[in-house]
């Protein structure tokens, strides 16, 4: 088995490269861009190609629907990239490059702590990437919608249904597109589902007791068109940022340029 040195952006994103896999004089990297993550990469490499003579690392960046859907059968097909920028940090790991014996795991250890057991699985526990990139996740609120409509804003303690019945008014006072909208991914809904009392992890073992409320209440609001269904129910998952002028987003913080710059006045 072909084994892949892979590294994180999920809520975060990285790069590494072996002293094995620089042998090969062409390293293949998969990167997508939030942002201008690839060209960065890029330039790095760049510097490293002109330090290790005879190597060549070339960076295909793809949509990020490729590095979910495509990427996983790639490895497991053996013709996957030599790196790769991801998000599912556990759930590929048994294509992983141990590479432990080419870097300083002290280092390691002291510069990215817990996030290097985000990738490892049961025995399966060496290092096998890094984070570079953290992002939040949190709720983008159109103040001058509700300033519009008279409707005032919840304030400190205020409830999803709170939120809900509120951009309810605003967008229908507004003629809004719609109410609300979360950001189609598992780690943008596990804040709200904490919110209604899922533990998503209890023990160190992975746990969905207590989801089934937020589950509930999110069903409901995208059968009501209190939430922007073509996010979650559109194939490939919808873009919130053509979806109009919403007026509460759950959504990282990492597409907060590409929101601000689909903006009117830029």
């Amino acid at each position: 088995m072909k084994k892949t040195i892979l590294t994180s952006t999920a809520l975060a994103a990285g790069l590494a490269v072996s002293a094995g896999a620089a042998s090969a004089q062409e390293i293949r990297f998969m990167c997508y861009s939030d942002g201008n993550e690839c060209a960065v990469y890029d330039d790095l490499l760049t510097r490293f190609e002109e330090q290790n003579e005879g190597v060549d690392v070339v960076v295909d960046e793809v949509p990020y629907q490729a590095i979910v859907e495509n990427l996983p059968v790639q490895l497991a097909a053996g013709t996957g990239p030599d790196i790769a920028k991801i998000t599912d940090t556990g759930g590929l790991n048994e294509y992983y490059l141990d590479l432990a014996p080419h870097v300083d795991t002290g280092y390691w250890d002291e510069a990215f702590g817990e996030t290097l057991n985000w990738y490892r699985v049961g025995d399966r526990d060496g290092y096998y990437g890094m984070h570079s990139q953290l992002t939040i996740t949190g709720p983008f609120v159109n103040a001058t919608l509700f300033e519009q409509a008279g409707v005032e804003m919840p304030g400190a303690g205020a409830t999803w249904e709170d939120w809900a019945a509120a951009a309810t008014k605003v967008a229908e006072a507004t003629d809004a597109d719609f109410p609300m909208a979360i950001d189609r991914s598992g780690h943008r809904v596990a804040g709200p589902a904490v919110s209604y009392g899922a533990k998503l992890v209890e023990d160190g073992t992975g746990t969905f007791e207590g989801f089934g409320p937020f589950a509930e209440a999110f069903v409901g609001w995208n059968e009501d068109g209190t939430m922007a269904r073509d996010v979650w129910a559109s194939q490939g998952g919808g873009d919130l940022c053509r979806c109009g002028p919403g007026i509460h987003q759950w959504r990282g913080g990492v597409l907060l340029l590409r929101l601000l710059a689909s903006r009117p006045d830029g």
